[in-house]
C-alpha cells in the first residue's frame, strides 16, 4: 500500500524497514512542507501495523480493519469540548489530536495519554496521530513529553507538523 503513496521514496523504504525488522519506534515524527502527505503516510502505516491479511509488511487495504481505519470522527471546528479528546477513526485502535483554534488543548493531550495505556481493542497496537503538532502550547507539549519518551510497547505516537523547530 506504500507504493500508492507518491513521491518519498526514502521513507516508504524507511517504514518497511522498520516493519519488517518489527521495530516500530514507539514516536515518531514526520515532518516536512504542507500537502506532502504526511498524514496519508501515518494512516497506511497505522494499516500496516493492524491489517488482518497483510501482504508481507503492507497492508492489503482491502480487510475490514483497513478500511476502517482511513475514516476518522473528527470533531466540529466550534466544539471546543470534543476537541478535548481524541478523534477516533472506524477503527478502535487508531484515533488523531486535531487542534482547536489553531492550538492542542492540553486536556486533549492528557486523553491522548490516558489512550496510550490500553491494549489494542481489534488489532496489533494502538496508533495515536498528533495532526500539526507544532501547535502544542507549552502546557500540551509537557504533558506528552513523558509518553513519548516512554510510550507503551502497544502503542504508537506519530506527530505530524509541517513547522519543525
Amino acid at each position: 500500500m506504500f507504493d500508492q503513496l507518491i513521491g518519498n521514496e526514502r521513507a516508504k523504504e524507511t517504514l518497511r524497514r522498520m516493519l519488517r525488522q518489527g521495530r516500530v519506534p514507539g514516536a515518531l515524527l514526520f515532518a516536512g512542507e504542507e500537502g506532502l502527505g504526511k498524514k496519508l503516510f501515518a494512516v497506511e502505516l497505522a494499516r500496516a501495523l493492524n491489517c488482518r491479511a497483510r501482504r508481507g509488511v503492507e497492508a492489503c487495504g482491502v480487510c475490514a480493519a483497513c478500511a476502517r481505519i482511513g475514516h476518522f470522527q473528527l470533531p466540529p471546528s466550534d466544539d471546543r469540548d470534543e476537541h478535548k479528546k481524541v478523534a477516533w477513526s472506524e477503527h478502535p485502535d487508531v484515533g488523531m489530536l486535531v487542534p482547536y483554534n489553531r492550538n492542542i488543548l492540553v486536556d486533549a493531550v492528557r486523553d491522548l495519554e490516558r489512550e496510550c495505556n490500553f491494549r489494542p481493542v481489534e488489532g496489533a497496537a494502538r496508533v495515536l496521530i498528533v495532526e500539526n503538532a507544532d501547535t502544542l502550547n507549552e502546557a500540551a507539549s509537557n504533558a506528552l513529553l513523558k509518553t513519548l519518551e516512554e510510550a507503551p510497547p502497544s502503542s504508537h505516537l506519530i506527530l505530524i507538523t509541517s513547522r519543525p523547530a
